[in-house]
This record gives C-alpha cells, structure tokens and sequence, in this order.
C-alpha cells in the first residue's frame, strides 16, 4: 500500500469505585447502609466477619449488621457502563466500638427508713439514666454517676443504671442491683426447756423458734448460769454453777437493724431430787424391779419412770410442794393363801394385831378401809380359785410409814417404799421368781386302796405326827379322768376349796387350833371313780408348790408329811376281786335284800376290818378281827338297813401292808 492503514482505540480508564457510610458504630447495630456509584453493573460486595450483610448485595447499596467489636472492614467492585472493572475491590476500614457494661456499687442490705444511700457507677459518660424500685426514692443525682436514695419500704428492693460511653454506645438494657430492706426482727416466742434445775447441773438446753429478720440471737441467763455452746443461735446448752440462783431466761433476735422485742421470761427454779427404793416387804427385803412410779400433784400425773434392777428411782430438779406417788406393776400376784387368812383373823380378833402400814393395806383386800372375817374369806376364796380379783387390785405400795405424800421443802428428798402383793399379809412372797418356794409339806402315798368303776369312797388325808393346826393351804393334782371330788370334810370349820380339770386348791384357816392325831385324817375326800378308771388305771396324787399347813400363829411346819392312798382299779371276775393278799374274794349276792356273804381266803395271817357304809358317809356295820392264814366266811344280816347303795370297805394289813377294797353294794327289798 502506497500509505499506511490507520485504526484509532479508545482505551478507558478502569473504574475507582467509592464507599460511603458510617466508619464508627457501635457493636450490635444492624442495618447499617453502605453505598457506592449508582448506574454500574456486577456489583460485588464483601465484609469481614465481624459483620453481616443483610441486604441489597447485587446493588450499589447494601445494609450491614455489625455482630463483633474491634477493626471490620466493607468492600466493593462493580463494572462501569463501558465494561470496566477495577482491578480490585475497594475497602472500608470500619471500627466497630463495643457497648458499655455499667455497674453499680453501693449497700446491698439496709434498714428501712435509710436516707442519702449512695449508689455509684462509672463517671466520664453521658445520658446517665437511673431507675429503683416503688420501695424507695432517688433524693439526689439524677443524670449523674451518683445518686442518693431514701428506702422507704421492706423487701427485695432494686437499682438500675444505663448510660453512653465515649463511642456513643448504650448497654442494650440497664444493670440492675439488688437492695435488700430488712427492719428489726420480729418478737421472740417463748422459751422451751427444763425450768426446775439444779445447782451444778450442766448441759441443760433452752430454744426459741426460730425469729423472723434475726441474723443473731441474745441472751440473757440467770445469776450463776453460762452458755456452754450455741451462742448467738436460737438454741443454747447451759450449765449452772453451784452457786446458781433462781431467777429468768430471755432472749431476742438481733441483726444489722438492732434487736427486736424480748421472748416472755422462762423462769428457772432451782428443785431438789426425790429419789428412794421399792422393796418387797419380806424378810429379804427384795427390791422391786420394772415397777413404772408416778410422781402426782394436784391429781395430774406429772412425771413418771421405772425402778432400777436395785429398786432405786428417781424424778429429779423438782419444786418445793406437796406431791403423791403412786406404783403399779406388772409382776405377778402370788403366794397368798390359807395362812394370811388366819392372820387376818387373828388381827381382827385381837390375838395378833398388824402394824406394818403396808400390811394393814394389804389385809383390807376388799378396799373398804376394815379388816375383818370378809377379808379372811375372799382370801381363801381366790387361793381356792373361786374369786380370781380383789377390789383393791393386785399390788399395793406405800411409804414405809405408810401413805404415799411426798413434801420436796428446800432440800433433797429420799424416801422408801414397800410393795406387797394384797393378801400377803405376811410377806411370804419372793418376787424374784414370782411365787413361793416350793411346797411346805410333802405327800407319801403308803398304802393302795382296790376298787371299781362308779364307786364312790373316801380318801383319808394323814399327817405324820400329832399338830395343833391354824390354817391349810393345798393344791392337790389328781387324774380328772379317772375320779370327781364330790365333798370333802374337815372335823372343824369350813372349807374353802374348788377343783377343776385336775386340781384341787383348798384353804381352811380358824383362830381356835384344830388338833390332829398322828393317825387321824386331817381331811377326807369323798370321790367317785368314773368310767375311765378300768382294770390297770392308778389315781395318785400330788402336791403343788404353795402347799403348806401352819400352826395357830401363821407359821408353817417344817418337815411335815401327808399321807394318802394309791387307788388302783382290779379285774373283777363275777362277784370276785383278785388281789394279791388275797388267793380268792368274793362277795354276793349284789344285789342282796337279805344276807350278804364275804367269802375270802387270805395268803397271810392279818387284821382284817369289815366295813358298811351309806353314801352319806355312815358306817352301818362294822367287823374288825385278827384272822389267820386260809378261807373265811362273813355272813351279815343287812335286812335292817335302808334299801340304797353302800360301800363296802374291806380294810387289811398283812406282812406290814396296809390295802383297802372298795365295792358298791345295793341292797334292795
């Protein structure tokens, strides 16, 4: 080409994009705007991470929430209208300021009507705002870093305080602090503890419940008393000195607002022990243990404890004043019978008068302030089983002078008691084991008696020697299944007895002595033989513990036996009856109105006696002789006797062996 080929280019210049906005906020600001050029395309905004863009991100204008104090920045690049764009964005260095955290200082606990209490907060920023609770007023202050406050009401009270720091930033919401305005605390209760004490008593505790608004507790003790711990608290152990002197406790609360109104005084009285012993009224003078001991004013019960295994009691720190006691037990009644009886007799006779206090209670069973024959006789009645109470109870105690008053005057008291099971009129029981020793008398049984089913006979009861006697006591086992008692007779007085499902108890007493002969019965029992007592059945008999025989005095016989029969049941063979003295015994006919023949050969030479006897007892016919060893023959003409049943007793002694038949005999006409 004859010239050059020139092309002209526009070469632009690149886009400087610019940011407007705010470089100072404070941390927590949202929706901040941040703008650059309008009429641009491809905008691309950016902020660091203490920021959030929330809105406007594809155009010239964006807002911005600021979440983290410290240096943030924002950014910008777009495309101009030629389809420029700047090499690189365009930053915004930003300053995100942080928000003021006011705190307040001041009295966190305070009296009620409190004026001029100051609060602070920090100083040098502005827009100070305060705010309190209804219960008080804000005197002095106002838009300062100090106020001054008058409390004018109880409770959970409060302070607020906001304000703008050097950044222009206010705290999100206002710090609040909390007042507590108390008042003096409420007025004590009474006082609960021991009021009787003693001098030189320790470890004594008093309380109070507990006050309200009391941080502290004051009190104020009696001439010689000290706190030993619990100072300051609502309850307290005290001990007293033995010089110690009578007077009051007080107490009230305290706290930061003074103390408030004092407790009702306690008084403290400075009492004296009344302490002693129960013994049984024995010749052991045993002492009584487990007995519950009542101490009595004015017929209120106002204390109580049990007796020592010694006997001992005691009720402690008791006032000066007239008192009762009063004792129960749950130990058994015992160890009364015919013996007390003839002492009551005697007493009420003259013949030996009681004067034991305790004794005389114990005598008037039936609690109507006599002893007399009444009384003798419920005795024996309850030892016979027939009664089973006494109106004055079981058991009686008094002082051993008697009565049961007690008078506490300025000084310790000691007294004693007697207890005694009511009957015992001379004290034989031994509480310890709950009964008498074992029987007084003992039974031999020397000799067998031969008899049949339904046959009714009589039981001797011997003594060994020859005795004068005053009363009797006995409690007699037998087989009930064999045998009844239907009577039973003594020469003199009447009997008091029972029996029932194998035992007998019996008591007899009388001021006029009985005399008994070595040989004569002391008793005698009339008993029937029931159906049971077949061929091979044995009645023996036993003494139970309480058995004794006493002399016109009351005091029991040593060494005394009782004598009484073994019953054995024999076969029978027709009108026969094997025995072994006998080679042969026969008796018939059976029934008989006329004759009645004993036939019998004997193995040995013996004294044999013959015996006819009514129902009632009496004896109809009677044939006692000496007969040698073989046969015999007695024939009796008993057409003169009443028709009825009878006995026939055949008694005997052969080789030193005493043996008695019996066989029942109907006469007829």
């Amino acid at each position: 080409a004859t010239s050059e080929t020139t092309k002209n280019i526009t070469v632009n210049p690149l886009p400087v994009p610019t940011i407007t906005g705010p470089i100072s906020i404070c941390v927590g600001t949202i929706g901040t705007t941040y703008t650059t050029e309008a009429g641009m395309a491809g905008y691309i905004w950016a902020v660091s991470s203490g920021g959030t863009i929330t809105g406007g991100l594809s155009t010239n204008q964006i807002t911005v929430s600021w979440t983290t104090a410290g240096a943030q920045t924002v950014s910008v690049n777009y495309t101009n209208g030629i389809g420029c764009t700047a090499n690189s964005a365009t930053p915004k260095n930003i300053t995100v300021n942080p928000l003021p955290v006011p705190t307040i200082t001041g009295l966190a606990s305070l009296c009620v009507g409190t004026t001029g209490t100051t609060y602070t907060t920090e100083p040098g920023m502005t827009g100070y705002t305060w705010t309190i609770s209804p219960g008080g007023t804000i005197t002095s202050g106002s838009g300062t870093n100090q106020i001054a406050v008058s409390w004018n009401s109880t409770g959970v009270q409060w302070v607020r305080v906001n304000y703008m720091n050097a950044y222009g930033c206010l705290a999100p919401s206002p710090t609040q602090f909390d007042v507590t305005v108390i008042t003096n605390p409420s007025a004590s209760g009474s006082i609960t503890g021991t009021s009787q004490v003693q001098q030189g008593q320790s470890g004594v505790v008093y309380s109070v419940s507990p006050v309200p608004g009391a941080t502290g507790y004051e009190w104020t003790l009696t001439p010689g008393a000290s706190i030993a711990s619990g100072a300051n608290t609502n309850a307290i152990t005290v001990n007293y000195s033995l010089t110690a002197t009578a007077g009051n406790i007080s107490v009230h609360g305290t706290n930061s607002c003074g103390s408030g109104a004092e407790s009702p005084l306690f008084p403290i009285n400075f009492g004296h022990d009344i302490s002693g012993t129960f013994i049984y009224n024995n010749s052991a003078n045993t002492p009584l243990d487990s007995v519950r001991v009542y101490l009595i004013k004015s017929g209120l019960k106002l204390d109580s404890t049990f007796t020592s295994s010694a006997g001992n009691y005691i009720f402690q720190s008791k006032a000066n004043d007239t008192y009762t006691i009063q004792a129960t037990t749950k130990k058994p009644w015992s160890s009364v019978n015919g013996t007390d009886a003839l002492k009551v007799q005697r007493h009420f006779a003259g013949l030996e008068i009681l004067t034991i206090p305790i004794r005389l209670a114990a005598a008037d069973v039936n609690n109507n302030n006599y002893i007399n024959a009444t009384d003798a006789l419920k005795i024996k009645r309850r030892f016979a089983g027939l009664d089973t109470y006494f109106d004055r109870g079981d058991w009686v105690f008094q002082k051993i002078s008697g009565g049961d008053t007690i008078i506490v005057n300025g000084a310790l008291v000691t007294q004693d008691f007697y207890g005694l099971c009511v009957g015992d009129v001379n004290g034989s029981n031994n509480p310890g084991t709950g009964a008498k020793s074992l029987s007084l008398v003992d039974l031999i049984q020397d000799y067998n008696v031969y008899s049949q089913t339904g046959v009714v006979i009589e039981v001797p009861v011997k003594v060994s020697r020859p005795i004068s006697v005053g009363a009797i006591s006995l409690v007699l086992n037998y087989p009930a299944e064999l045998m009844e008692i239907i009577d039973i007779g003594i020469k003199q007085g009447n009997l008091t007895y029972k029996a029932q499902n194998g035992t007998l108890r019996l008591a007899w007493s009388e001021i006029n002595p009985m005399p008994v002969s070595g040989e004569e019965a002391i008793l005698k029992l009339k008993i029937r033989l029931s159906d049971n007592f077949l061929p091979g059945s044995e009645i023996r008999f036993s003494l139970d513990q309480g058995s004794e025989i006493n002399d016109t005095e009351g005091t029991s016989f040593d060494n005394l036996s009782l004598f009484m029969p073994v019953i054995i049941s024999r076969q029978e063979s027709g009108n026969g009856i094997a025995d072994e003295e006998f080679a042969s015994l026969s008796v018939y006919p059976n029934p008989t109105n006329h004759f009645l023949n004993i036939d019998y050969q004997l193995q040995a030479p013996g004294q044999i006696r013959v015996e006819l006897i009514t129902m009632l007892g009496q004896s109809v016919m009677i044939h006692d002789s000496w007969q040698e060893y073989g046969a015999h023959q007695l024939k009796s003409d008993i057409s003169q006797f009443e028709p009825g049943v009878y006995s026939l007793v055949i008694s005997y002694e052969i080789n030193g062996k005493k043996s008695k038949i019996y066989k029942m005999i109907v006469i007829s006409k």
